[in-house]
């Protein structure tokens, strides 16, 4: 219904062509008596309003220091309570030079005002409530009313120019917004920094074609060699102690449930009997090539079948000489640690690490710019949307207030 009378009122005038961002002014032209007018009646009736509560301050005071005529000392209690806590009432209260506020703190004043306990109220009844203070009462409640009518009526220009005048202010301060962000993603630049990781890779592939990187996987290469040795060497002497377990336990058990004397290291035949290849190895070797001899000397007739005895000497053999095999693991041992130091300390690691980091970094600075920027867009449009919400609303409250067709044109 409103816009079709809208649009009967605007058909009837030239429409009214300006740039937006003089909005403000050109409706303050247009209708700068009809503000200065609202402007001065509401300093009239804010004046008043102050003026009112004023009186009303002097009229709490007899309140306060008000006397009952019976001599009753509650009622002169409670009316003076009452009387003061108004009193801090009003000087809490400041009255804004803003219509809206002022209207809001009025009515919030009143409430509190107002607000009286079921015991003051009794009071109030029974004591002689001075006349003047009831006017006074009644003057601000009437310069309230009086306030709430012209803020439906006279107000209606001023509040149209402060929300224009707020409305294009809140547009600059969104362009102003959006142009930072604008900035931000020109300083994120993906594209330059998918260029540096491009320039690391290529030198990551050159440094692998270099003489210096042959050298270094010749030296992974001899380092696998080496612990597959290492590892073939360990294995063995559990192959060994394999082969010796079953001989070892009835060894273990003749010595002793049987009586069989044999002078042996106890600590080390257990370990071959439970094949414990870590355990034969961390031994002294002159240790384990004694108890190997010693067994192997004094070892039952008859304790082993043909097939056993036969297993069994095999894999005690290597103990017997296993000096030789220790020296042979430990210096397989010494090759592994010098090849890994220099695989650590080679100079073509560090500058291939130092380039693999630096890829890793430029990587993750990649993608944090991609979805920085996907954010900072998608904040973008939503400001822009925000901006041209504020340029209808402008656009439509002037073609209400101004009673013409309005055309708000960006300035280039």
């Amino acid at each position: 219904m409103f816009s079709k009378i809208l649009d009967k009122l605007t058909k009837e005038k030239e429409p009214l062509k300006i740039e937006i961002d003089e909005a403000t002014d050109c409706f303050k032209e247009e209708k700068a008596e009809e503000i200065s007018e609202a402007e001065e009646e509401f300093e009239d009736r804010r004046a008043e309003i102050q003026q009112i509560i004023e009186d009303l301050k002097k009229e709490l005071e007899e309140i306060e220091a008000y006397e009952d005529h019976k001599e009753r000392q509650v009622i002169d209690d409670v009316m003076e309570n009452i009387g003061s806590r108004r009193r801090e009432l009003i000087s809490d209260t400041e009255l804004p030079e803003d219509p809206e506020k002022l209207r809001e703190t009025m009515e919030n004043f009143m409430e509190s005002f107002h607000g009286v306990s079921r015991k003051e109220r009794a009071v109030m009844e029974e004591a002689n409530i001075p006349e003047g203070f009831k006017r006074t009462v009644g003057d601000l409640e009437n310069a309230i009313e009086e306030l709430e009518e012209f803020m439906e009526s006279d107000y209606q220009t001023l509040s149209d120019y402060k929300e224009i005048k707020q409305k294009i202010e809140d547009r600059e301060q969104i362009r102003a917004k959006i142009n930072r962000m604008k900035q931000e993603i020109e300083d994120l630049d993906p594209e330059e920094l998918q260029e540096r990781k491009e320039e690391k890779t290529q030198e990551l592939e050159e440094l692998k074609e270099s003489d210096e990187w042959t050298e270094l996987e010749e030296m992974k290469e001899a380092l696998r060699q080496k612990k597959k040795q290492r590892k073939s060497e360990r294995k063995l002497v559990g192959e060994k102690l394999g082969k010796m377990e079953r001989g070892m336990k009835k060894v273990l058990y003749r010595i002793e449930n049987d009586g069989l004397d044999i002078d042996i290291d106890q600590k080390i035949a257990e370990k071959m009997k439970e094949r414990d290849k870590d355990g034969i190895i961390d031994e002294k070797p002159e240790k384990v090539e004694n108890t190997a001899r010693k067994i192997g000397e004094n070892l039952p007739e008859n304790l082993l079948d043909e097939k056993q005895e036969e297993k069994f000497l095999d894999g005690l053999k290597r103990f017997k000489d296993f000096k030789k095999h220790k020296q042979k693991l430990e210096k397989v041992n010494n090759e592994i640690e010098e090849i890994e130091s220099d695989i650590n300390n080679a100079e073509v690691l560090e500058r291939k690490n130092s380039i693999e980091s630096e890829i890793d970094r430029i990587e993750k600075q990649y993608e944090n710019s991609l979805e920085r920027k996907e954010t900072l867009e998608q904040k973008i449009e939503d400001k822009e949307k925000q901006r041209e919400q504020n340029r209808e609303d402008v656009k439509l409250i002037m073609e209400r207030s101004l009673e013409r067709p309005v055309r708000l044109v960006e300035q280039d």
